[in-house]
């Protein structure tokens, strides 16, 4: 703002209006620049701060994975035909899509799904089975009979009595529901498969007396 002695009071309050106006649209802009670079910067800490908790959880989830990954782990197969769930505790599951499906669990997994005496049950009677041999001195399990195919079939191989003898300790006495299903779907499938041949009229004899079905009218179902 330039005033001289020349300029008349007029001139002067106008100059001096002029000066004001221009320092007020100074100031405004200096506000309006000082609000930019606050919403900036709060913008900048707002993304710091995400970053940061993204980091945190990364870094949680990595160290539950290594966990995991460190911890022993066990091959569970199924001997049981169709999908199956099997409980681990209230809130979780383990499915088995079918006869010898697998699943790889930890020890903490396994420990909470024998935790329930009809699971532990499974493994006894041979329906679930270890590939490792050395799971079943971890979990404490002694299996009494293992339905694997090998099993099965072998039994078409012995006389009438030793038949029956083994059938009735797979399925305690045809007590147990789980295994009577099991061996009689499975067998009878193994049978339609071709997997079993010149079956003895007698073993065929002692089939249906044990299970109070003939081995041929057995219908299979798909799952």
């Amino acid at each position: 703002m330039e005033v001289n002695e020349k300029m008349t009071k007029s001139e002067i309050l106008k100059v001096t209006k002029e000066f004001e106006i221009e320092q007020k649209k100074i100031s405004k802009e200096k506000d309006s620049k000082i609000k930019e670079q606050d919403q900036a910067q709060k913008e900048m800490a707002k993304q710091i701060e995400d970053m940061q908790k993204m980091l945190i959880a990364m870094q949680a989830q990595s160290s539950s994975n290594k966990s995991k990954n460190e911890e022993p782990t066990f091959t569970v197969v199924s001997n049981l035909s169709g999908k199956n769930n099997i409980s681990m505790d209230k809130d979780s599951t383990v499915e088995f899509n079918g006869h010898g499906s697998e699943e790889e669990l930890t020890v903490a997994e396994i420990k909470a799904m024998v935790k329930f005496s009809k699971n532990k049950a499974l493994f006894t009677n041979g329906i679930l089975y270890f590939e490792e041999d050395e799971a079943y001195s971890t979990f404490k399990i002694k299996p009494t009979r293992i339905l694997k195919d090998e099993f099965l079939l072998g039994l078409f191989e012995l006389d009438s009595k030793t038949f029956l003898s083994e059938l009735a300790t797979a399925t305690q006495n045809r007590n147990y529901g789980v295994a009577v299903h099991t061996i009689v779907y499975r067998m009878a499938y193994l049978y339609k498969d071709g997997q079993i041949n010149n079956i003895s009229k007698e073993i065929m004899d002692a089939f249906k007396e044990f299970f109070g079905i003939s081995l041929f009218d057995i219908q299979l179902y798909e799952g």
